[in-house]
């Protein structure tokens, strides 16, 4: 995997590549244009991936990311490249991909937003990176943000019945990818709500991303958090209470440092859960 930070001559080189590959991007295809910018984000398919499962960095994705944000208008011909990047099969080519959906996910009617659901549920079942499905649920967390959420929070409810834990942690990840990013505080309550929904799963995947959204939460808001997850020790479910046993500790020192309180002083009477 790529080691350090890019060169800005590097840099330069990768922009420079991409723009002359999009130059070959149509509507109707972008296999030509992803043959040119394939080999940027994989220069050397036998190196050993780093720990994220990628052979190069998240720099060299991003600088491709933003020359195409730079080029790109055409949603079509956006289209057309994220469909030919996802077809590769390479992790980075389909993190690359997932980057550039938040432009293509707003829809002008719920027809068209079960169709951008469905994309997405399309591709999470084509993979089993990490990395991958990180980049998937900040794109759909780009939508959380916006407020264009209704279809979204629809689908997480369904998937949360499934048996497959990549659909039943997506909705968990995009609200603790939204919460990490500290846009939209407002929508800490919603969050908390996947959260709860979740708390009982012991798939360690699932388990992993609900820590990761009530810490994530924790950082802005850690008082409404420490309470909301208080509660989780009186619960009857042995998963839920090992959860409050295992983020409460984290969150408590998250919300003394907000409110200057010594620790455990600011405690206070639990979050509604129903």
């Amino acid at each position: 995997m790529e080691q350090g930070r890019l060169t800005k001559e590097e840099r330069k080189n990768i922009r420079d590549k991409t723009l002359e590959s999009l130059n070959a991007l149509t509507p109707e295809s972008g296999i030509e244009a992803t043959a040119g910018i394939a080999p940027l984000l994989v220069p050397d398919p036998k190196a050993a991936p780093g720990q994220n499962g990628l052979r190069v960095g998240r720099e060299t994705i991003l600088e491709v990311i933003d020359a195409v944000d730079k080029k790109i208008r055409s949603k079509a011909k956006r289209s057309a490249l994220v469909e030919a990047l996802w077809s590769t099969g390479s992790g980075e080519c389909r993190v690359a991909a997932a980057l550039l959906l938040p432009p293509l996910l707003p829809a002008p009617n719920e027809e068209e937003e079960a169709i951008a659901v469905e994309r997405v549920r399309a591709y999470l079942a084509a993979t089993d990176s990490p990395a991958v499905r990180e980049a998937l649920a900040d794109a759909v967390s780009r939508e959380l943000e916006a407020g264009r959420d209704d279809s979204w929070n629809r689908a997480f409810k369904v998937w949360r019945s499934e048996t497959d834990p990549r659909y039943r942690v997506f909705g968990v990840a995009a609200y603790a990818r939204l919460l990490s990013r500290g846009k939209a505080p407002e929508k800490l309550f919603d969050g908390l709500m996947v959260a709860r929904r979740h708390a009982a799963d012991s798939d360690p995947m699932v388990r992993r991303s609900v820590v990761q959204l009530l810490l994530a939460g924790a950082r802005r808001q850690a008082l409404a958090v420490s309470r909301f997850v208080a509660r989780f020790e009186e619960d009857d479910r042995e998963e839920v209470r090992a959860l409050a046993v295992e983020v409460l500790p984290r969150v408590r020192r998250e919300r003394d440092q907000e409110t200057g309180a010594a620790p455990g002083e600011a405690d206070g009477a639990g979050v509604a859960l129903s």
